[in-house]
């Protein structure tokens, strides 16, 4: 069994039954309508290529032999072309998951020089894309005490525990891909605390967020944010 899914089973078993059985509250989501001088709106021809990779993709999955391709196509490459493109939570069979990463890389390489590219692609759902005009709401932490439970087991465990007058404030930013029903799909660690005696946790914990999906017009979609985690050493 791989060592991040013990760390995060060993987690949520030292959480107290009643803490995970609670349903909380859920918080307010943060939600705004795009202006028309909104940044960052993509364009129709960028709308109608992301729909022809993810049709691409699906029909790459089908003719591999999987009869109902799901999936999120991962993206993150600069403007030479090096980067991640892997596939998050899919049923692609292996000759299909290379097959697609090779459709992925002839697409880039079609791109114009010097265009980074960044997204997210559903197979298996159509791209929602941002405009002026459409409410937007971003994902907002739904599971706020289940987070401060894992943190602080960590912090019991911390081997400067009761050595210092002031808490002693360890900071860590992870990137996430919170899917449609507000699962975390991804946790990638971009900026450890530098402490051995949380880093190794980090992942696991952002495994266990639970989120409102981000929302646009009310339809929720996969988004890809930083999230920031806070521990204070007392």
């Amino acid at each position: 069994m791989p060592l991040r899914l013990l760390v995060l089973l060993a987690l949520a078993a030292a959480l107290p039954a009643s803490l995970r059985a609670q349903t909380p509250r859920l918080p307010d989501q943060p939600c705004r309508v795009i202006p028309d001088t909104a940044a960052a709106i993509p364009t129709p021809q960028q709308v109608r290529e992301r729909r022809e990779l993810r049709a691409a993709l699906d029909s790459i999955a089908r003719a591999n032999g999987v009869a109902a391709p799901t999936g999120i196509l991962f993206v993150d490459v600069d403007s030479t072309r090096h980067g991640k493109v892997f596939f998050i939570d899919s049923n692609l069979t292996q000759p299909a998951s290379d097959a697609a990463t090779r459709q992925v890389a002839e697409y880039l390489a079609t791109l114009e020089h010097g265009r980074a590219y960044q997204a997210l692609v559903r197979i298996d759902g159509d791209y929602v894309p941002p405009a002026p005009g459409k409410r937007s709401c971003n994902p907002v932490l739904a599971n706020r005490d289940t987070l401060s439970a894992l943190m602080l087991r960590v912090l019991d465990r911390h081997p400067e525990r009761g050595r210092h007058d002031e808490p002693v404030v360890k900071r860590a930013v992870v990137r996430l891909v919170v899917n449609r029903e507000g699962g975390v799909s991804y946790a990638e660690v971009v900026q450890p605390t530098g402490d051995p005696a949380i880093d190794p946790y980090l992942e696991a914990i952002a495994l266990r967020l639970r989120f409102l999906p981000a929302r646009l017009d009310g339809v929720p979609y996969d988004v890809r944010f930083r999230f920031n985690l806070q521990f204070n050493v007392r």
